[in-house]
This record gives C-alpha cells, sequence and structure tokens, in this order.
C-alpha cells in the first residue's frame, strides 16, 4: 500500500470494500457518473457560454483594444507571464510526465509548483492593473472571475496536450491584435 492511500485510511477518506463497515464512507466519492459524462460537459459548456457573454455584455474586448485607458504595458506583462506558465506546464505535464513518465505531483516537481505560484500571482496583477482604470475594483475583479471560470472548465472538457494548443493560439491572437496594432499605431 503506497503512503497516500495509508495516509488517506488514516484520517477516514476512504473505506475498505465500499458498502460494509470496514471503514468510515467517503462522503465526497462519486461512483455514478465518470468526470467526462454528457451532464458535466453541457454544464461546463454552459458556464464557459455564460461567461463568455458576460465579459461580451461587459464589452472588455473592446475595452483592450480600444480603451485610451486601458494600460497596455501591464497588459504585455500579464501575456508574457502566460506565455512562461504556458511553457512551464507544458514541460511538466507533457515532456515530463508523458515522455519521461514522471508522475506530476508536488514532491517530484517543488520548484516548478512554487513558480506556477508566483507567476499566477504576476499574471492576475498584471492583468487587474491593467484593467482597473477602466473598469474599476469591482468590475475588475467580476472579469478575472468570468476569465477564470473560462480557463478552468475549458480545461476540464480537453486533454492537456489540446489545452496547451489552444493556449498557444489564443495568445498568439491576443498579442497579434492587442500588442502589434498597439505598435503600428503610434
Amino acid at each position: 500500500m503506497d503512503p497516500e492511500q495509508q495516509q488517506s485510511e488514516r484520517v477516514g477518506l476512504v473505506s475498505g470494500d465500499g458498502g460494509d463497515s470496514s471503514g468510515p464512507q467517503n462522503p465526497y466519492k462519486q461512483t455514478s457518473m465518470s468526470p467526462n459524462h454528457p451532464f458535466y460537459q453541457i454544464k461546463r459548456s454552459a458556464i464557459v457560454g455564460a461567461s463568455l457573454y458576460g465579459l461580451h455584455y461587459m464589452k472588455v474586448y473592446h475595452t483592450i483594444l480600444r480603451h485610451s485607458k486601458f494600460d497596455h504595458v501591464w497588459f504585455k506583462i500579464g501575456l508574457a507571464c502566460c506565455v512562461a506558465l504556458l511553457a512551464l506546464k507544458s514541460y511538466v505535464e507533457l515532456y515530463q510526465g508523458k515522455t519521461k513518465k514522471i508522475k506530476v505531483r508536488y514532491e517530484n516537481f517543488k520548484q516548478e509548483t512554487h513558480t506556477v505560484m508566483i507567476l499566477m500571482l504576476l499574471i492576475s496583477i498584471a492583468f487587474h492593473k491593467s484593467l482597473w482604470a477602466v473598469h474599476g475594483a469591482g468590475e475588475t475583479m467580476f472579469i478575472m472571475f468570468l476569465f477564470g471560470c473560462i480557463c478552468l472548465n475549458t480545461a476540464l472538457m480537453m486533454p492537456p496536450w489540446a489545452w496547451n494548443l489552444l493556449a498557444v493560439v489564443l495568445l498568439t491572437f491576443f498579442y497579434s491584435n492587442v500588442c502589434v496594432r498597439k505598435m503600428r499605431s503610434k
């Protein structure tokens, strides 16, 4: 028995054979539907659709492209941190996890995990700083919440290689539309 399973049994998170009295029952264990069940996929699609509508309703894309108070320097810093985060995520999941068959867990990738947390903090600060002058505190936090809902639910609907590919395409699209267009207008 591996140490994780021993720890889980010690704290009472798993039961013995399922229905007998050999251990406490796990109330969070889902046995009826898999995570890729169509119900969950429809639910995630609805969340992504509602979040996209919220961003459209708040005219976030228009703000990023054309608003004079929008801080493009901080947005570029956020995009650069996103690229670094995506590269690190791809390295750990696809290269180390799939190619070298190293189990992706905290104990094996402590430095990478801490780097990801720092990059996420920098991304959050950069995007908040870029949107703050236009939308204010509350709307900026709500925009970041909607964007997080889109990212999380899209990542849960796709395999890692597809999510990484989509992220590269979207980051390239944003870079070409925001950064390059802004440089041409000067």
